[in-house]
């Protein structure tokens, strides 16, 4: 019996180290062998049925062997394909905690592969209800893709990111956690979407109606504050209202000719008083109203238009609203997640947030006694002097450019500045508001 055991043994050692065909050749031979062996007690349908025996179990050895080589191969690939992807990616638990990931998701989150496994990455205060949303979204068993967010590094240092999300369920369908994919937006800073959605949630914690349209007058964005001035909240019947609408019927006229010259003169229009209409009462309300274009970043052509309305009292009231105005920048200034620097006419910065603060090193009293011109480095104060010049002659109603400032301890520090013109009651410009982002050496053009 011995002999059996080592011959179909051989046999199929053979066919799990070199494959199918050399299997049953191997299985040939052992059959003859084996009758060599045992010539004295092998008959003929012993060898045959030794025969088969051995070329079966080769056969299924060697496909069972094949497969798993296919399955290395496969996973071999998938483990370099995510290894060297551009973008975190990571097995976590509900609650967050790692239980793989690749060198990108480490990178990201400044971990070493020892630290990171079994541990949870610090997740900003801000950021804890949104994230109770998304696991609530993922139990639901959907998906989340490329949602902008703030997150955190091991050391504490925070970097915007966009995120996407996967669920993985137990046998007995209860999340149990979920494929994560990170990645940074702009090289650890914020993208143009996720500014877009910082100015809107700045536009709706105004009390002012704010309202944009298409170039055509048809309105596609009205801020809670003017669907509650005006009494209309049902999204269907705002989206594609001709904006003259919202206004008094004998103000209508005057609306749509402002509209009309509005992309042609490029500028910023106000109208003293007229009356928005009151859709639950039907009655009147007096206001203030300036109207903007709103450019194509790109092209610098007009986009939409843009109309801003205040509550409109007695013509002695206006230095109380400006006052109101004031008291609601500084509000954005606080709520605002970029540095912000308002500079009058003169080149003045006459009001800043705590951002801009801290990214120049100086309070804000002591950028009130500088030029801005003092912050900018001197190669790039030329070009940026000649663009603020156009802004506030009424040329150009926006820029963005990339600047270099000059911080308090001399630090020089690569910016991409977004400045926009505005003008008081009377369409005069009055101030500029800059938006500064740190940005990569590298992107500066």
């Amino acid at each position: 019996m011995w002999s059996i055991a080592v011959l179909l043994s051989g046999a199929l050692a053979i066919s799990w180290r070199t494959g199918r065909t050399t299997g049953l050749i191997a299985s040939v031979l052992a059959a003859v062998s084996f009758r060599l062996l045992c010539s004295d007690l092998a008959n003929i349908s012993m060898v045959l049925s030794f025969l088969l025996l051995c070329a079966a179990l080769s056969w299924v050895l060697a496909s069972y062997r094949h497969q798993w080589n296919e399955m290395q191969t496969e996973r071999d690939e998938m483990r370099i394909m995510v290894d060297h992807a551009p973008l975190g990616i990571a097995l976590l638990d509900k609650n967050r905690r790692v239980l793989r990931c690749n060198p990108t998701f480490r990178e990201i989150y400044g971990w070493n592969e020892e630290d990171i496994v079994g541990r949870t990455p610090p997740l900003p205060e801000s950021q804890r209800e949104s994230w109770a949303g998304l696991i609530e979204h993922l139990q639901s068993g959907k998906s989340f893709v490329n949602i902008e967010t703030l997150r955190a590094r091991k050391d504490g240092s925070r970097f915007y990111a966009r995120i996407s999300g996967s669920p993985i369920f137990s046998h007995s369908a209860v999340l149990i956690g979920l494929v994560g994919f990170i990645a940074r937006t702009d090289d650890g800073r914020h993208s143009d979407l996720l500014e877009l959605k910082n100015l809107e949630s700045l536009v709706q914690s105004s009390s002012e109606f704010m309202c944009v349209a298409q170039l055509d007058g048809r309105t596609f964005f009205l801020n809670d504050a003017g669907k509650d001035m005006i009494g209309l909240s049902d999204e269907a019947e705002i989206n594609d209202m001709p904006l003259e609408r919202f206004f008094d019927y004998e103000d209508q006229d005057r609306i749509k000719e402002i509209l009309r010259l509005l992309p042609l003169q490029r500028i910023g229009l106000s109208s003293q008083t007229i009356h928005l209409k009151q859709f639950q009462t039907g009655g009147r309300i007096a206001v203030s109203c300036s109207f903007h274009v709103i450019s194509d970043p790109l092209t610098q052509e007009p986009s939409s238009l843009a109309c801003v309305a205040k509550s409109s009292g007695p013509d002695d009231a206006w230095g109380q609203e400006d006052r109101c105005d004031e008291e609601v920048f500084r509000a954005f200034f606080h709520n605002a997640p970029i540095a912000i620097v308002l500079v009058d006419t003169a080149g003045g910065p006459f009001e800043s947030n705590a951002l801009f603060q801290e990214m120049l090193g100086y309070e804000v009293e002591e950028l009130r006694q500088m030029r801005f011109g003092q912050l900018v480095h001197p190669e790039d104060s030329p070009a940026g002097r000649k663009l603020f010049l156009s802004l506030m002659e009424g040329k150009i109603g926006r820029y963005q450019v990339n600047k270099r400032l000059v911080s308090r301890n001399g630090e020089v520090l690569f910016t991409k500045m977004t400045v926009a013109l505005m003008r008081d009651r009377e369409g005069k410009p009055s101030y500029a508001i800059s938006m500064v982002e740190r940005v990569a050496q590298g992107s500066m053009r």
